[in-house]
Formats: structure tokens, C-alpha cells, sequence
């Protein structure tokens, strides 16, 4: 075997991966996993608050591409149906995007009674996402992401071409190395309907929403046990990705600047949140109000605890954040279930 058993089992298992070859050999246990898996996609993912709390995928994107470029895509996205059919054209908006979102989801092929479960959930959960606004919310949060990502392409070759605004320049070429695109052809092609820039269109929203792609997970993740084990964790681990990317290994070599503005968005979208799972249910926060920030002895505590729960709440700091959030929620009895716990366990424990 020439020693190199380990990587020749490594790459078959990207290859399963890649061509989804363990979804199509799925055993009785497997595909009862896959089926509460599905359930916990109709129970946890169907409610008002979740679609809300959905729209926060705009922050990592505004953050990454650009905040004033995404407040010019909200404006363009006034004609939603105009922008909507632009997006889909691109091929960044799909079908069955909510299902694939959900936690990349599979549908069982065969004539069992598993199978035909399985095919009767698909279409109760195709059906739950649409009627609590989650795919909404979910096409919504791409096709801004597109919009503002097509933006930074334009106006990045514009300032290579021109030879002005280096930071730009540089922040193009940046984040193309990272999405596997050719800057030069992007230059080259100087179009919004250009191959390499729709390319990097597509990448971009893959990068920030997610795209739930074999390259873009740990391989144990696209096992069925590792769909069941980390069903939620997918986007989690893919914001990660970004987190680390982007931030953290930018920020090592001296530029900040993208690591403080995604740790902004979160702060932001969690205080966003809290204020809205307030006024929709009656629940407060875990910590010190915006008038107890100001009074006492432990304001710069205060303050920070205040930050924390914001970054942690919102789920948009990838998954070491979200399992320190939740763990933090269990120790503070804000969340009684394990959140360690697989989703679809959660559902009949």
C-alpha cells in the first residue's frame, strides 16, 4: 500500500462526500437517524422568531463585502422581485435552498415504509419553511449577499483599472485568493455577467451563508452519523471558516480591521435579537439592562458580560461561539436542553 493507507481512506471519503455515494447506502438505523433529523428541521426551524433571527446572515455578509455596498443592495432590492430573478439567474438562489439550509437535508430514494416517510417529512418541511417566512428570509439574506458582493467586484476593478483606493485593490485580490477566483480574469472581464465574476458571486454567498458543500465541511460532517451528530453545527462550522479566514488569520498579520467588523455585526445582531425575543415574549435578558450599564461599581463587568451575550447569541461568530453560548445559557438556566445534544435527539428526549 506504499504507506499510504490513512490518505487513501481520507480521499474515498471525500469522494463519498463529493458524490454523496453514503447517502445512497444507508442502512434501517441510518435512515431512522436521517428521519429525525428531518423532524427537527419541522419542529425547530418552522417558528416566526427563527425567520427573524435568520436575517441576521446580513451582518457577516456586510461585514465581509462591505457595509455602505449593502445598504445600496437593500436599495436595489426595493424591486425584490427585480433583484430575486437576477439572483436566481446567477444561480445563487435554488429550489430547494430552505431544505439544504436546514441542515443539509437528504431525500431517501426508494419504496420502504422509511422511504416513503421520509418523502411525506420533505414535503411537510418544504411546506413549514415557506409558511413561517424561513425560505423567504433565506433567499432574502442570499440575494442581498450577491448584490453586494457583485458590487465589490465592480468597484474593486474599477480601482485596480484606474490604479487608485490600494485598500480596495488589495481587499479584492484578498478575499478572491480565499474564494479560489483569478482577480486577473475578474479585471479582464470588467462585467457583472462576466464566468469568473458571477464565479465569485456564487463563492461569495457560499462563503458567508453557507453552502453546505463537501469542501466547505470536516468529512465527518457529510456522514449520515455526522448530519445527525451536527445537524445545526454545519452553518456553525462554515461561519467558522469565515471567522478564521477572514478575521482571525488577518488580524495575525496586522490588518484588524475585518476581524473588529465582524465582531461588530454580532454585537449587534445579538442586541438586535434580545430586544426582539423581549418584545415578542416576555423574556429579558441575562444581564445587566442599558440603565444598570450606567450605575454601580462593575460597569466595564457589566459592559463586557453585555457584549458576550450579544456575540453569542447571535450565531454568527461560527461554532466555538455558538457551543460557548449555549453552554453559557445552560449554566445561567436560560436554555434547559443539553446543547450538546444532536437536534434530532432533542425532538423525543
Amino acid at each position: 500500500d506504499l504507506g499510504y493507507t490513512k490518505e487513501l481512506k481520507y480521499l474515498n471519503k471525500v469522494r463519498d462526500a463529493a458524490y454523496g455515494i453514503s447517502d445512497k447506502q444507508l442502512n434501517s438505523g441510518q435512515r431512522m437517524l436521517m428521519l429525525l433529523n428531518k423532524s427537527a428541521t419541522v419542529t425547530m426551524l418552522t417558528g416566526m422568531f427563527n425567520s427573524v433571527k435568520n436575517l441576521t446572515g446580513i451582518g457577516p455578509s456586510a461585514a465581509t463585502f462591505g457595509y455602505a455596498r449593502t445598504f445600496k443592495a437593500l436599495m436595489e432590492m426595493r424591486d425584490y422581485a427585480a433583484a430575486a430573478k437576477k439572483t436566481r439567474s446567477w444561480g445563487v438562489i435554488r429550489d430547494n435552498m430552505a431544505l439544504l439550509l436546514s441542515g443539509h437535508d437528504i431525500t431517501m430514494e426508494g419504496m420502504g415504509y422509511l422511504d416513503q416517510a421520509d418523502k411525506e417529512l420533505t414535503r411537510a418541511t418544504k411546506w413549514g419553511l415557506r409558511a413561517s417566512g424561513f425560505t423567504q428570509s433565506e433567499n432574502f439574506v442570499r440575494t442581498t449577499t450577491a448584490l453586494t458582493a457583485s458590487s465589490l467586484v465592480s468597484e474593486g476593478v474599477g480601482a485596480i483599472k484606474s490604479g487608485k483606493n490600494e485598500g480596495l485593490q488589495n481587499e479584492l485580490k484578498e478575499l478572491s485568493g480565499q474564494m479560489g477566483i483569478d482577480w486577473k480574469k475578474l479585471v479582464e472581464e470588467d462585467s457583472s455577467q462576466g464566468a469568473e465574476t458571477l464565479k465569485f458571486v456564487r463563492n461569495a454567498v457560499k462563503k458567508v451563508q453557507g453552502g453546505y458543500r463537501f469542501n466547505q465541511l470536516p468529512v465527518y460532517m457529510a456522514t449520515p452519523i455526522g448530519r445527525f451528530m451536527f445537524k445545526f453545527g454545519a452553518y456553525s462550522q462554515q461561519i467558522g471558516n469565515l471567522v478564521w479566514h477572514n478575521g482571525i488569520k488577518r488580524a495575525t498579520k496586522g490588518d484588524l480591521k475585518p476581524l473588529m467588523l465582524l465582531l461588530a455585526q454580532a454585537a449587534g445582531s445579538g442586541e438586535l435579537l434580545y430586544g426582539i425575543r423581549d418584545a415578542i415574549f416576555g423574556k429579558p435578558r441575562p444581564d445587566a439592562t442599558l440603565k444598570e450599564l450606567f450605575q454601580g461599581d462593575n460597569k466595564a463587568y457589566n459592559l463586557f458580560m453585555r457584549l458576550v451575550n450579544d456575540v453569542t447569541y447571535a450565531g454568527t461568530l461560527g461554532i466555538v461561539a455558538d457551543m460557548a453560548g449555549m453552554a453559557k445559557n445552560v449554566a445561567s438556566k436560560q436554555r434547559v436542553r443539553n446543547p450538546f445534544d444532536p437536534a434530532g435527539l432533542q425532538i423525543i428526549t
